[in-house]
């Protein structure tokens, strides 16, 4: 459950922390366990918030990342389709092709230069 003043600054490093360990994250509903103490009903951040603050960051990544966000497209459709054996050549050459484009060379000079990328989808 996340607590506005209490945890709600946490959310970002322990979906990090879950996601490097391939770990799956649920928050709770409401549980006044321990009468008035901390468990303030006004306090916790609504489902809402916290998919709308999810929806603004996969936003940020896909306006950031164009190139290998089409690649993770592509692996997620490819995964989902019905075949006994899955073709990667194309897959492979995609990776390939976002690493060694401009988005990915202004990327790394942004991060050097502690800006935001200008991608442009190249």
């Amino acid at each position: 459950m996340v607590i506005r003043g209490f945890n709600d600054g946490e959310v970002e490093g322990l979906a990090q922390w879950a996601r490097e360990r391939g770990r799956e994250l649920r928050f709770i509903e409401f549980m006044p366990l321990e009468g008035d103490r901390i468990w303030d009903l006004s306090a916790v951040v609504p489902a809402a918030e916290i998919e709308s603050a999810t929806q603004a960051l996969a936003r940020t990544i896909a306006d950031n990342a164009p190139l290998s966000l089409a690649g993770i497209k592509a692996v997620i459709q490819r995964a989902l389709a019905p075949r006994e054996t899955i073709a990667a050549d194309d897959l492979d050459a995609a990776a390939r092709r976002a690493r060694a484009s401009a988005d990915a060379s202004e990327g790394r000079r942004a991060m050097l230069e502690k800006r935001k990328p200008s991608f442009r989808g190249e």
